[in-house]
């Protein structure tokens, strides 16, 4: 343009999720373990409470909103990048657990990997019944319980079997069967 060279980046934030050219998220995970963990303090450090229901209460309506934010676009796939969300989880328990008198295990927060799982599933709710996302997946018929499997092309790399299309099809194809044929026959 104009004879000046096009200037480059290693990363880009579009609506809040920062993505990279080879479209890990390690970088948005760090963000969002930076960010979440702040909030995760400021929690501990504004109350007094021995009641551990404060704590959890404060934890599910500021920290998961920014942990759970776009997680169908970025939902980490190494081990090591959902132990680092998970230590966050358990590192507020644990701190919660000890100011309130009581034993870790009394305290109940669903798994990070249980909140994704919930929330892809959600989207995949939303994507079979909605009209304008039809061509999202590709029905055959098959030979299970469902009658129906999902198909897509085969990823050519694990940053593109993680992605929010591969994932939802293997959850359709492992444990949706009943929504799969009710989803079809309520559009026959």
């Amino acid at each position: 343009m104009s004879g000046k060279p096009i200037p480059t980046c290693s990363s880009v934030r579009d609506l809040g999720v920062t993505v990279t050219p080879d479209l890990h998220p390690r970088l948005h995970i760090l963000d969002v373990l930076s960010r979440a963990g702040r909030v995760a303090n400021f929690i501990l450090r504004a109350f007094g409470s021995k009641i551990p229901a404060v704590y959890l209460t404060a934890y599910r309506a500021l920290v998961l909103p920014i942990v759970l934010y776009a997680c169908e676009a970025w939902r980490p796939w190494n081990k090591k990048d959902i132990l680092s969300i998970e230590k966050l989880q358990n590192r507020f328990v644990i701190r919660v657990a000890l100011r309130c008198g009581i034993s870790r295990d009394d305290i109940h927060i669903p798994s990070v990997t249980d909140l994704f799982d919930a929330r892809d599933r959600r989207l995949t709710y939303v994507l079979l019944r909605h009209r304008y996302f039809s061509d999202f997946f590709v029905f055959q018929d098959s030979i299970t319980r469902a009658r129906y499997r999902a198909v897509i092309p085969r990823a050519r790399n694990n940053t593109v079997s993680e992605s929010v299309r591969w994932r939802l099809v293997r959850l359709l194809n492992g444990d949706l069967h009943d929504l799969i044929v009710n989803t079809t026959s309520s559009i026959n």
